[in-house]
């Protein structure tokens, strides 16, 4: 069945409280034992108001606040999550997609836009509209079963266009420049040996020197930094101690701005769903989560 996208439907409230979400990693696709009922997926998600400049990424609606969005393993539904303890079901058939990845503007439109592969490869594009949901999706190319992990991680070009990293099977890392029109130019390969690392996730600038950076865990469970050099590439990794062991990292930006502190934020997932705050000089602190919610996937 083909992801279709409905207007928008307001689910009530189900005063869950803050980040109480178990998931499923994009890349596992692993077949959920259960689901709660579609009700309960509302209320998982609170974030705060950006205090600052506006969200690179990871707000679908524009409204200064971090946005989830929330996939049923068992029945496929596809919901959105604003931000303000709310849920709004999106369409159905989602199951057919193996790997999801957004992180800001590739379409040169300043609304966010979300990346999903399907079972035979293919790669689709489906344009945010800034309201929440998505436009008509657009091919952009098959073979994509070839890579282990498909992620959007924002600028590494320096061109003000939202770049994607991919590893294969090998174990190569490849960048594939934005174009600012909803595709990408051709790969380069950057890096080897990545079958060493379990996921990652493009963190933004959280170095302070004005390059976009990544986050990434090993099989070993080890956490670590890669500070982009603004030309496509990182410079030395650096390690991030004291983080728990999660299969996925979700980067969400500043979602304690209300603290003042400007770091850029990420989740961590598992069982629970963990915030995971962002510290001075790059760093993730110790997170905090809430209760289980069987067979559901964030991103």
């Amino acid at each position: 069945m083909r992801p279709t996208v409905r207007s928008v439907l307001a689910m009530a409230a189900a005063g869950l409280g803050l980040l109480a979400a178990s998931v499923v990693p994009a890349h596992a696709a692993a077949k959920p034992t259960s689901c709660l009922s579609g009700g309960a997926y509302s209320a998982i998600w609170t974030a705060e108001p950006a205090d600052h400049a506006t969200r690179p990424f990871g707000d679908l609606n524009r409204d200064g606040r971090a946005d989830l969005l929330q996939r049923n393993n068992c029945t496929g539904n596809l919901y959105y999550l604003p931000g303000d303890q709310s849920g709004v079901l999106l369409g159905g058939g989602w199951n057919s997609m193996t790997a999801f990845t957004r992180h800001g503007d590739l379409t040169g439109d300043n609304n966010e836009d979300l990346l999903a592969r399907d079972r035979d490869g293919v790669l689709w594009l489906y344009p945010g509209n800034g309201h929440g949901s998505f436009g008509s999706r657009t091919s952009l190319g098959g073979g994509w079963n070839s890579m282990r992990l498909i992620k959007v991680v924002g600028d590494l070009t320096a061109d003000n266009r939202g770049d994607l990293l991919a590893t294969d099977s090998n174990g190569a890392l490849w960048l594939y420049p934005g174009n600012g029109h909803g595709s990408f130019g051709n790969r380069t390969q950057i890096g080897s040996a990545w079958n060493s690392i379990r996921t990652f996730a493009g963190m933004g600038d959280i170095t302070g020197d004005g390059h976009s950076d990544l986050i990434a865990s090993d099989t070993a469970n080890r956490f670590w930094r890669y500070p982009g050099n603004g030309q496509g590439g990182f410079g030395d990794r650096a390690p991030l101690p004291g983080i728990a062991d999660y299969p996925d990292i979700v980067s969400v930006g500043d979602v304690l701005s209300v603290n003042g502190d400007h770091y850029n934020d990420a989740l961590g997932t598992g069982h629970i769903l963990t915030l995971l705050p962002g510290t001075k000089g790059g760093g993730l602190g110790a997170g905090w989560g809430g209760p289980d919610m069987n067979g559901t996937e964030l991103f």
